[in-house]
């Protein structure tokens, strides 16, 4: 059987807010976490009387992102120049 959708951890092809104009208040998203970020996330939720929407919501909320939208954790990416060379001799 094919596998469909993208690997764990990347971005969908064609993905993105589809839904963001049409006028409703909130959204449904679905995400996959591991066991120990799903009890992580549980615990934190229960320690301050929310849901874990609502958990997650608020870590969206209060993410900072620079002036393209990336989050001020992330890492840098290296400049095209700055990536290494790969050895594409054939064997």
């Amino acid at each position: 059987m094919a596998r469909m959708g993208a690997p764990r951890g990347t971005r969908q092809s064609g993905g993105g807010p589809r839904a963001a104009d049409d006028g409703r208040a909130s959204l449904y998203t679905g995400t996959r976490l591991t066991r120990a970020e799903h009890a992580k996330a549980h615990q934190a939720a229960a320690a301050l009387d929310m849901s874990l929407s609502g958990y997650l919501a608020e870590l969206v909320r209060r993410d900072k992102v620079d002036d393209t939208g990336r989050p001020l954790w992330a890492p840098t990416k290296p400049a095209p120049d700055q990536l290494p060379l790969i050895d594409r001799r054939s064997a």
